[in-house]
């Protein structure tokens, strides 16, 4: 049985973690908690899984329309810069028109960054072609939005198609849904954090699709800058696409999360068609230009009537605020969940929001991601 939290799950239309273990458990009466986890220090393989039983695994990497340009090395683009931005963006393009539906609103999770602004920009373009889109809105958050609101008048789009997220004084992201608190046992406590739930209330998430440009510029802007792996995990034999996927330390587990809550999710850069083109990045494409884009995304906004480039990145300078009374909620459902009832060694209440609340939203926190899988566990005894 999969774990895709690695996955392209959303494409593959695989197993996510919940839907694994929930069939784990339904066969078996039972789950069983790999102990390993139980150590803050323990550092997982490739395949390790905090459920005896499942395996995590990267179905896309074995799936024989990708084999031949992802576990063989794969050869560098040899045409200029403009000709692989303008491959890149029909790539795309042909895929947004391949798994666009209709039949369902898209609410669009839209920052500020080059990543948002290619994908909008695709979408404005099959708009004025007259490509049915359908219901249609952006969403997003501060403080990118005196630069979003931009970035969608210049698109064209209408003023009731785009919004920013009005931020209630106390709990800015409403993290710890003890019901909606997401899939992945892996990822921190604010990626449960919901900027949308004024326009699609919880519950009717099901009734929507989502799209969102997670994972678009790692390939190019890390490669860039020469940040590290955060993994050493071999993926494939293609170097652009085991370096990008590298960067990935807890894979595509946020998308396996919102495609547990929607009808249908959408993540372009994850796409087969997005994969293609990283996969034959050439080096010699890395670089920065002076906008402060990289060269690789800069040129495929430059395939639009209106590049954006002149449009600084606004800083992502986030606030995740949480208040004492959503910290002492978080608290109770942990001391009365199944998790800690059943899991021998499981660390009591106190000590774990003690070390959470002293390494709040830090990049290995892991109590956070202990209280996210006490919670995905109590979702599966629900089930």
């Amino acid at each position: 049985m999969n774990d895709l939290g690695v996955s392209l799950h959303s494409h593959n239309n695989e197993d996510t973690f919940l839907d694994a273990a929930k069939k784990l458990n339904a066969a078996a009466g039972e789950m069983h908690f790999n102990p390993k986890y139980l150590d803050p220090n323990f550092e997982p393989s490739r395949t390790d899984s905090p459920i005896l039983g499942i395996e995590r695994t990267i179905p896309q990497f074995t799936d024989p329309k990708l084999a031949n340009y992802l576990i063989a090395p794969g050869a560098d683009f040899v045409g200029t810069l403009e000709e692989y931005g303008q491959m890149a963006k029909l790539r795309l393009k042909a895929h947004l028109k391949k798994h666009w539906d209709v039949a369902h609103p898209m609410l669009f999770l839209h920052s500020n960054g080059y990543d948002s602004r290619i994908l909008s920009s695709i979408l404005a373009e099959l708009r004025d072609e007259g490509f049915d889109l359908g219901t249609i809105h952006f969403r997003c958050h501060e403080p990118e939005g005196a630069s979003f609101k931009v970035i969608m008048q210049r698109q064209g789009w209408k003023p009731d198609q785009y919004s920013v997220f009005k931020d209630p004084e106390k709990d800015i992201f409403d993290i710890g849904r003890w019901g909606n608190c997401g899939t992945s046992p892996w990822l921190p406590v604010t990626t449960a954090a919901n900027f949308w739930r004024d326009l699609v209330p919880y519950g009717d998430e099901k009734h929507w699709n989502l799209m969102g440009g997670t994972g678009g510029g790692e390939a190019c802007e890390y490669g860039t800058i020469g940040k590290a792996p955060f993994v050493p995990w071999q993926y494939c034999g293609n170097k652009p696409v085991q370096l990008w996927f590298s960067y990935f330390a807890d894979g595509t587990d946020w998308a396996a999360d919102v495609e547990a809550l929607f009808h249908k999710v959408l993540f372009p850069y994850f796409g087969d068609a997005h994969i293609r083109t990283v996969a034959a990045l050439p080096p010699r494409f890395l670089k920065y230009e002076e906008n402060g884009c990289d060269m690789v995304r800069a040129s495929i906004l430059r395939t639009f009537k209106d590049s954006l480039l002149d449009l600084p990145r606004a800083p992502r300078t986030y606030s995740w605020s949480i208040s004492s009374a959503r910290w002492m909620e978080m608290q109770a459902h942990y001391e009365g969940s199944a998790f800690l009832r059943e899991v021998p060694g499981a660390p009591g209440a106190e000590q774990l929001f003690a070390t959470m609340k002293k390494n709040f939203f830090t990049k290995d926190n892991w109590a956070e991601r202990m209280w996210r899988l006490a919670a995905l566990w109590e979702k599966v005894r629900a089930a």
